[in-house]
């Protein structure tokens, strides 16, 4: 695998037992019927997605693309730039970055997300490659899910070094909050350091036992193919939801 990205084929395209990495994707968001559009947010050889999802429809879903870093956005103002397509109504969205892979039920974060947060992270124990995170543990006695508070970030722990807890690349960003994203940024480290400087408290879950792997080299891809061959049950098939998502 290209760890530069810059292949003939993108890595969000690259094929995983037949199907591109962002059809997983898609899958992994199905698995909650309030997850109900799809925004792809793209960069190098972009025409290349687009030309794949020229009939959404077979996804039970409208999906939109906008332009990311090859925009000079970063992935912080592209994802600001996406949030306009979001109808009216909408309280919050669902980030996940498209090389990683994770057996996280996405309603569960749905459900950790309070009211009045700017975000909710997950973050992954022993992970690698990934920004690391300094928590405090906040979870309550008998809780099915533990939860921590964010004191810090940490560096980022670089190819085959691991951290205590890490950045999972899975958010819940209110749409109230939108407004601190910033062009150029990267999201979510700038976002989440900015908050941290105003003293905004943030909160985060951490990610359940099970499979999480961020698909940077082939050893990962390896992992991940015999993962879904196995047929876990973090992957539906496709139109397990039908939905649409309407925008002016």
């Amino acid at each position: 695998m290209d760890p530069t990205g810059q292949s003939e084929v993108p890595k969000p395209m690259r094929e995983i037992l037949g199907k591109p990495v962002l059809d997983w994707q898609i899958a992994f968001f199905q698995r909650d019927p309030r997850i109900t559009g799809f925004i792809i947010c793209t960069g190098y050889k972009q025409e290349t997605i687009t030309q794949h999802f020229q009939d959404p429809r077979k996804y039970g879903t409208n999906i939109l693309w906008i332009a990311d870093k090859s925009e000079g956005l970063g992935t912080e103002g592209a994802l600001k730039e996406a949030l306009r397509y979001i109808p009216s109504g909408e309280e919050m969205v669902l980030v996940k970055a498209a090389d990683v892979f994770s057996d996280l039920d996405p309603g569960v974060l749905i459900d950790s997300h309070k009211k009045g947060q700017p975000i909710t992270i997950v973050g992954v124990e022993g992970q690698i490659n990934v920004g690391s995170l300094d928590v405090e543990d906040t979870t309550p006695v008998g809780s099915s899910t533990r939860t921590f508070r964010l004191k810090e970030m940490g560096p980022k722990t670089g190819p085959n070094k691991r951290a205590e807890m890490g950045d999972s690349a899975i958010s819940i960003l209110s749409l109230d909050a939108a407004e601190k994203l910033k062009e150029g940024g990267t999201y979510p480290n700038d976002f989440l350091q900015r908050l941290l400087v105003e003293g905004t408290e943030i909160n985060g879950i951490v990610h359940p036992p099970g499979f999480w792997t961020n698909l940077t080299t082939e050893d990962d891809l390896t992992e991940l193919t015999q993962y879904l061959e196995e047929g876990r049950r973090n992957y539906p098939p496709e139109n397990l939801i039908s939905t649409s998502l309407e925008h002016e």
